[in-house]
């Protein structure tokens, strides 16, 4: 059968199927064929294996159970029961008149499957044929779907970022800008818009930026491409190679269980606990949202296990721990934030091998301890109740019953931790770079399979390693293009604060800051003042270090729900709408938001003293 007219078959008879790969239609196609029948003819009957999915192109098919005709299906898919593990064919399939069909074999459809709207589209379909009901809700959706069109949003982001590269273009001979400089900041200014507005995924600006600039050789290739051969990027992959291990094994819900069973039966006690499981996930899993969604499950199951009530003190003050513990840490490790890693890409190379992994956490313990007494304070004082928590220890045995005893991977995951700590410890002994000694412990990890070859593609963030190589390069052209001296003597103004008067530089930058993360996301807000500031640190005798942490700190500051994804994710995982109150929640995170600050200027005289600052 004509290639051509299959596809064409394939997407009239089935829309899903066009938002599939084209590398797996085309793999797929020698694999299909087409089958007629005849009035009478059995496609398949009940109770067989399901070798394949058919998708009518001609004519009728009848599903029949033992208590009668189900479905009439003259166009779509029938038999998508090979796509439903463990499923035999439900019903007996028969041609009602002269029908053509085409077959997909088994394997092809669950490769094809492995797209998220085709997946969910064989499902609907295969209940459709069982369920009127399900037929009628999934018309209602189709319709939805049918009138979904760009935001304003999305229209608005689109314009400018064709827009600002044309005024920065007719504006840069004006600006003083060389021809280099000048298209570099024209395509940073689309790549920032994009950002903005969030018009699409944050790492395909970043790798816009990245070939706008080799095409159009702004710079030499090496330097643009440089983040993918920098110990930055590979530190990240590992890192992230790590916490996949943790997850997969089942050795980080191990722990939490273990944790809870030891914890003495009161409410402050299971407070520090959750609190203490995020900080512990915090410098080695290197994602808010991977920690809020870890710790989200065990505080719906440990609020409703102590019986507290919902929405009131006891349950809100237990979901601020667990939110606080997984996220409010993040600026105190280098392995602990997207952010981190590039902000750390950005110092001069003097600094970052001084302010390695244990050197970083030494420079910011004053601030964490600072902020984390504040915190402990303040919900206790504005979350004060009397509720008695109770615990279920027979649940938790029963839970560690299930897991049964360490697993080969599990131990491999702990050996992969201890040796990692162990390595970046002795780095001054042994004079190798932590991104290498994190990349052997991977490498070892994934030798032994710890990870497969599946999990290893879905459970690493490759796009934000994309982002993380793509920005690295692009900060490293904005430098070579003189473009980051330029946009820093427009900034000059707070040179002499920087240099004279610390702190209240200190309360313009995070203030500015914390502006800017109203309409701009964190990761990008990070890059775009560490690309100016840490420069002028570096000029004006400051360590740079110190004002890259007060904008990591000042950028994880929010104040509205859509500011902070993370806390998105924590509210729909923890059922806030049924386990605590949101509103005191936010309430909450204003006073964190101080605290951040009083942090910041209590850790100066403390860095003076470690001749840091």
């Amino acid at each position: 059968m004509e290639s051509n007219l299959v596809i064409e078959q394939l997407f009239a008879g089935f829309h899903a199927f066009s938002a599939a790969d084209p590398i797996d239609i085309a793999r797929a196609l020698p694999l299909l064929e087409t089958k007629t029948l005849s009035a009478g003819d059995v496609l398949y009957e009940a109770g067989e294996d399901p070798q394949a999915t058919f998708l009518i192109t001609k004519g009728e098919i009848e599903i029949h159970s033992e208590s009668g005709l189900l479905d009439s299906v003259k166009a779509g898919l029938i038999g998508e029961e090979a796509g439903v593990p463990g499923e035999h064919y439900r019903a007996r399939a028969v041609a009602s008149c002269d029908s053509s069909v085409i077959v997909i074999p088994q394997h092809v459809l669950l490769k094809l499957m492995q797209t998220d709207s085709i997946h969910s589209e064989v499902f609907a379909s295969y209940i459709n044929h069982y369920t009127s009901h399900q037929r009628q809700l999934n018309g209602a959706a189709d319709k939805v779907k049918a009138t979904k069109k760009f935001s304003l949003r999305e229209m608005i982001g689109w314009s400018l970022a064709m827009l600002l590269p044309m005024f920065v273009m007719y504006m840069g001979m004006e600006w003083g800008l060389q021809w280099n400089a000048k298209v570099f900041l024209a395509i940073f200014s689309a790549t920032v818009t994009m950002w903005i507005f969030r018009v699409t995924s944050e790492f395909v600006p970043a790798l816009f930026a990245v070939l706008s600039l080799i095409i159009l050789g702004v710079v030499p290739k090496e330097v643009v491409l440089s983040g993918f051969t920098s110990g930055t990027f590979f530190m990240a992959m590992s890192i992230f190679g790590l916490g996949a291990v943790l997850v997969a094994s089942g050795l980080a819900y191990r722990t939490i269980l273990l944790l809870i069973k030891r914890l003495p039966q009161n409410q402050s006690a299971y407070w520090a606990g959750i609190t203490g499981i995020g900080v512990l996930m915090t410098p080695i899993l290197p994602s808010g949202n991977t920690r809020a969604a870890l710790v989200s499950p065990l505080l719906v199951d440990l609020a409703r296990t102590l019986r507290y009530e919902a929405g009131k003190k006891a349950a809100t003050r237990l979901a601020v721990g667990a939110f606080i513990g997984a996220t409010l840490f993040s600026p105190i490790f280098l392995t602990s934030k997207a952010a981190n890693f590039i902000a750390y890409g950005l110092l001069p190379a003097q600094v970052r091998e001084q302010f390695d992994w244990s050197h970083w956490v030494y420079a910011a313990l004053g601030a964490a301890v600072i902020l984390f007494v504040l915190v402990v304070i303040a919900s206790k004082w504005m979350f004060y109740n009397k509720e008695i928590p109770r615990v279920s220890k027979e649940m938790v045995n029963a839970q560690l019953k299930v897991l049964g005893p360490l697993n080969g991977f599990e131990w491999a995951s702990l050996a992969g931790i201890v040796f990692l700590t162990v390595g970046i410890l002795t780095g001054s002994l042994h004079k190798i770079a932590p991104a290498w000694v994190a990349l052997v412990m991977v490498f070892a990890l994934l030798t032994i399979g710890a990870l497969n070859n599946k999990q290893f593609k879905e459970r690493i963030d490759w796009s934000f390693l994309f982002l993380l190589a793509s920005m690295i390069g692009v900060v490293h052209t904005m430098s070579y293009t003189g473009v980051d001296q330029w946009i820093g003597n427009h900034l000059s103004w707070m040179e002499p604060y920087l240099k004279h008067n610390f702190e209240l530089f200190v309360l313009f930058l995070s203030v500015s800051v914390m502006f800017a993360r109203l309409a701009i996301p964190n990761t990008t807000t990070t890059i775009l003042f560490a690309t100016v500031f840490i420069p002028m640190a570096s000029a004006n005798g400051v360590n740079p270090w110190v004002v890259m942490f007060i904008i990591l700190m000042m950028s994880d500051a929010w104040f509205f729900r859509y500011q902070c994804s993370y806390y998105l994710l924590f509210a729909v995982l923890s059922k806030e709408d049924k386990l605590y109150d949101g509103r005191q929640m936010l309430m909450f995170n204003l006073l964190v938001n101080a605290f951040r600050l009083i942090a910041i200027y209590a850790s100066i005289p403390l860095w003076k003293a470690m001749a840091i600052l």
